[in-house]
């Protein structure tokens, strides 16, 4: 028997039933409509905002028209740039605002707080003097590092605290020019406060009260004596700003005089209230 044989047909000749090709063609969809940008839509609307004022003002009209309509203008110029700023940062630090030499414009407060960690602090020197004797105090000493947190949430702030005025006027010049936030500091603890205690060891003075001794009938007032103490919050403030401009700050020792807590004139009172005689002088 010869062999049977079946003729190839290629696929580009082949023949599709209409049934079949009625099916497998896919149903004809209709074209999507593109959706308009963020900034052609405002753009539209400054249109808006500025062709149809600027036409009734020079159209035909009185006086007081005109006034309103650029009013209007104005107001809605204003109003229309606080939207496009608010949505150009909201939920972020507004641009054009940096921490430390670092621009954290457009971050979120998380986000800026790690970058702000990470930057390198300046290394300073205070120099404080009280009635000729100095002392000298490394900032590296106290181990000082930026509060990246706090600092991030004062460049989040900056825009968002004060009246509305005050933050409109805000973000508009950070649109011209930047500003700088000056970041927290932080210190080591127990090197801060042994770095003071070194000092206040040599000035601080704890006050008498006065006293009254009675020899006889006559009372005798012992007079009081006022301390001395060191501004801490003061000199930590020196110290910071050591750090953030890496420079020698020469400054007096800060302290603050300490009353005691019974006068020489208190005390003079007390025995003649007694007795119910005249005030000793």
């Amino acid at each position: 028997m010869s062999p049977e044989y079946t003729r190839y047909t290629p696929k580009s000749e082949r023949r599709v039933p209409r049934s079949s090709a009625r099916k497998t063609t896919s149903p004809s969809r209709k074209p999507r409509k593109k959706k308009q940008s963020l900034g052609a839509q405002i753009l539209a609307l400054v249109g808006v905002l500025l062709v149809w004022p600027l036409h009734a003002l020079f159209a035909k009209g009185t006086l007081r028209k005109k006034v309103a309509v650029g009013v209007c203008c104005v107001v809605g110029v204003m109003g229309l740039f606080a939207v496009v700023d608010w949505l150009s940062s909201r939920d972020a630090i507004h641009r054009g605002v940096q921490v430390y030499g670092v621009d954290v414009g457009g971050m979120r407060v998380r986000e800026a707080a790690t970058l702000i960690n990470k930057a390198p602090v300046s290394d300073g020197t205070v120099e404080v003097s009280y009635e000729g004797e100095s002392w000298t105090i490394p900032v590296t000493d106290l181990k000082g590092r930026l509060d990246g947190r706090a600092a991030a949430r004062e460049a989040y702030s900056y825009t968002r605290d004060g009246t509305y005025f005050t933050q409109l006027g805000r973000r508009a010049l950070l649109w011209v020019s930047g500003t700088e936030v000056d970041p927290p500091v932080k210190y080591d603890q127990p090197a801060l406060k042994q770095a003071v205690d070194e000092i206040a060891r040599e000035v601080e003075v704890k006050p008498v009260a006065a006293s009254v001794k009675v020899v006889g009938a006559e009372p005798r007032v012992k007079a009081a004596k006022s301390g001395l103490s060191i501004d801490r919050e003061a000199l930590e403030t020196l110290f910071v700003r050591a750090t953030l401009d890496g420079t020698t700050i020469k400054e007096e020792l800060p302290v603050d005089v300490v009353e005691p807590a019974v006068s020489t004139e208190e005390a003079r009172r007390r025995p003649t209230r007694r007795a119910g005689t005249s005030p000793v002088t």
